[in-house]
């Protein structure tokens, strides 16, 4: 499953407008950060953000290919557009399945707060969990069947998520967990995340490919493989 993340920040974005704190003052270059959205496999558009088209072009993509634009929750920050080429923009009902003619499999996911979660099956069977702004799974199993290979989350807003989700299996050793929705609290996420600003794209040493739109660090050998 190849992931690129077109933004990274609230969905107000960072800066925020006309906000005077001391976050906002330095999220400036590598700092500023769009709402989030995640391109997968050029395939599905998870959420969108504003200048969709030109991040993906900067991550070396193109939205020509997207067969799905889904939503996990209210757009409530700056307006942004839906590029022309894209369909339109839905929710999938929470416990419904999507199947889209590109052999991904999307389950909408209960939360505990307002929006949607998605659970994304590629073809290959791997998996990915996508979590709205501010929102934890709701009605966790006591164990899941396997953990994801991927989860995508508000950590810093919503720390508890991980741990439950850890505690019922889905997050294992090798789950690689993001932390996106980062708003003012970006600070404390930079000291998480391990602070490689290097943005662009590259390959693990381990032979695993992720590709980004946004600044982080390699999660697959926990090195700097840019």
């Amino acid at each position: 499953m190849e992931l690129t993340l077109l933004g990274t920040g609230a969905p107000d974005g960072l800066p925020r407008p006309s906000c005077p704190c001391a976050v906002c003052a330095s999220a400036r270059g590598p700092w500023a950060r769009a709402a989030t959205a995640l391109l997968i496999d050029d395939a599905l558009l998870l959420d969108l953000t504003p200048g969709a088209m030109f991040a993906a072009a900067r991550a070396g993509h193109s939205l020509g290919a997207v067969r799905q634009v889904l939503l996990t929750h209210p757009h409530d920050g700056p307006a942004v557009e839906l590029p022309a080429p894209l369909p339109p923009a839905a929710r999938v009902p929470d416990g419904q399945v999507l199947t889209l003619i590109s052999g991904h499999r999307v389950r909408a996911v209960a939360m505990d707060a307002p929006g949607t979660g998605y659970e994304v099956t590629s073809p290959e069977g791997e998996r990915l969990l996508y979590l709205p702004p501010g929102a934890a799974p709701a009605g966790l199993p006591e164990r899941v069947e396997r953990p994801y290979e991927m989860v995508v989350l508000d950590v810093i807003g919503r720390p508890d998520a991980v741990a439950r989700l850890r505690a019922a299996g889905a997050v294992g050793p090798t789950t690689e967990v993001i932390a996106v929705h980062l708003d003012h609290d970006a600070r404390r996420a930079r000291r998480w995340s391990g602070g490689s600003r290097r943005p662009g794209r590259g390959r693990c040493r381990t032979g695993r490919r992720w590709w980004w739109a946004s600044t982080t660090r390699c999660r697959t050998c926990r090195a700097g493989c840019w």
